[in-house]
């Protein structure tokens, strides 16, 4: 966002609850029934005979990416309430998270799938999303919740297989863009978020960006101090850039939009409510790099 779009704390906080508001009148629509000339319809069509119940698949393909929009929405309810003295630091992690959420839904619903690389993409989905959560109770020694995801995972392998006989499950401790099943690579969320910026928010090093921020980091810790010479101390204290945080505002805004927007063309839904949102917050749909 650049600066001559600078505007008040109280318009971020307005416009993104708009938003999130926005969004659940969009997402109540997602129940509708399936319009025979959406993609999601089409692509039901096109897949094989061979699948049970098509239009079912494709549907869980869509909710599951509006789950994932539904899900920004509520973090980024929250980075509205943290304006004032706690959005110092506290913005970054919670703008990752929202962009985070969506550069998944865009991966489930991009137009580069085809109807079977998106069934593929569904079920990769399925089984990173297990195997993370065994992953965490193996490490807090929970054996037995390990065990039980360990067997979910492979009923949903097994499923997997049903449609794309050959499909292995992913080679080392975590999935990574080395696990291919019918000719689509797993996009791990670093490089989700990374296109996710590119594609849908014209700009590069999203998800690099965001992590700077986000991790330990004395430099960056640093450049968000300010120093204040008190008789014989030297004060510090943590301030927040205006312009970072529009930045932090128009990301989580923009990003919501757009995801939104993958649902909504998949399911063809009427986009309306998104579009008069953008009429009303022009200023929360553009993005540069942070601090600038």
């Amino acid at each position: 966002m650049s600066k001559d779009q600078q505007v008040s704390y109280e318009e971020l906080r307005v416009g993104s609850l708009d938003l999130a508001s926005t969004w659940d009148e969009v997402a109540y629509r997602c129940g509708d029934a399936t319009s025979p000339t959406s993609r999601c319809a089409l692509e039901a069509g096109a897949l094989p005979a061979t699948i049970e119940n098509r239009q079912a698949m494709t549907r869980a393909i869509a909710h599951d990416a509006a789950m994932y929009v539904t899900a920004a929405t509520q973090q980024m309810r929250a980075l509205a309430h943290l304006l004032g003295p706690e959005i110092i630091l506290t913005g970054w992690p919670v703008t990752r998270a929202v962009a985070e959420h969506c550069g998944r839904a865009a991966w489930l619903l991009g137009t580069d799938a085809e109807p079977m690389g998106r069934v593929a993409r569904y079920y990769m989905e399925w089984i990173a999303s297990i195997s993370f959560a065994r992953s965490d109770a193996k490490s807090m020694g929970k054996t037995a919740e390990a065990r039980e995801l360990s067997d979910e995972r492979d009923a949903v392998l097994v499923k997997f297989r049903e449609v794309i006989s050959d499909a292995e499950l992913f080679v080392g401790k975590a999935p990574t863009g080395d696990w291919t099943v019918g000719g689509e690579s797993y996009a791990a969320l670093a490089k989700a978020v990374s296109n996710f910026g590119r594609d849908a928010l014209n700009g590069k090093g999203l998800y690099d960006g965001l992590s700077s921020f986000s991790h330990p980091s004395l430099y960056r810790l640093r450049q968000q101090t300010r120093t204040t010479e008190l008789d014989d101390r030297t004060h510090h204290g943590f301030t927040a850039q205006p312009e970072n945080v529009q930045w932090q505002f128009a990301v989580a805004s923009g990003s919501v939009y757009r995801a939104a927007h993958h649902v909504v063309a998949y399911l063809g839904l009427d986009e309306t409510p998104l579009e008069v949102w953008a009429d009303r917050q022009p200023a929360l749909l553009g993005w540069s790099q942070a601090g600038g």
